[in-house]
């Protein structure tokens, strides 16, 4: 199972390291950053289910309006969990965010995505190792110098199954990130 995950950790790193060193997705990627992250279930039973990891991420403005940036963000996230289950969590997951607009160097934002993960909880609530992972946040970036800067954030985070085995009931956490951001 360790080499399973670690081949598909591999793989999503991959799938997002090797884009954003090329010419054409540096035209299209303007920025990446690297998180660390910590979180905990909000909906077991009787239980206490935590996990914490990096989330490596990178960014491209889709258009600017008066009042907030639309962002397509994708990230791959690496962790693991302890307490009620243990083991690794693995995700690649594309994501959109609205920065407002409010000042130069500092960015409130909102966020949303889903996209594919894998685990190695063997717990009643998860059904199977592959899930999808989905979350909706806030938060805000804040530019230190010209090209480099923090983010922070909480968000509200699902893992289930959707439906591919008949334990479904998922994971539902409070995710909380803090990392930093360079620009192109």
């Amino acid at each position: 199972m360790r080499q399973k995950t670690l081949a598909l950790l591999t793989g999503i790193l991959l799938l997002v390291l090797v884009p954003g060193t090329t010419a054409s997705a540096e035209a299209f990627f303007k920025s990446w950053g690297i998180s660390y992250y910590i979180c905990e279930d909000m909906d077991l039973d009787n239980e206490d289910l935590k996990a914490m990891g990096l989330l490596l991420h990178f960014d491209a403005p889709l258009t600017t309006w008066k009042a907030f940036e639309l962002v397509f963000r994708l990230e791959g996230q690496a962790g693991g969990y302890w307490n009620y289950g243990a083991g690794m969590e693995t995700a690649l997951i594309p994501a959109l965010r609205a920065n407002l607009l409010c000042a130069d160097s500092f960015k409130p934002y909102l966020e949303g995505g889903i996209g594919p993960s894998f685990n190695e909880l063997d717990i009643y609530e998860m059904g199977s190792n592959l899930n999808f992972t989905s979350f909706a946040g806030m938060g805000f970036s804040w530019l230190l110098k010209k090209a480099m800067g923090i983010e922070t954030g909480v968000r509200l985070r699902h893992i289930s199954n959707a439906g591919l085995d008949e334990r479904n009931h998922g994971v539902t956490s409070a995710f909380f990130h803090f990392g930093f951001i360079l620009y192109f």
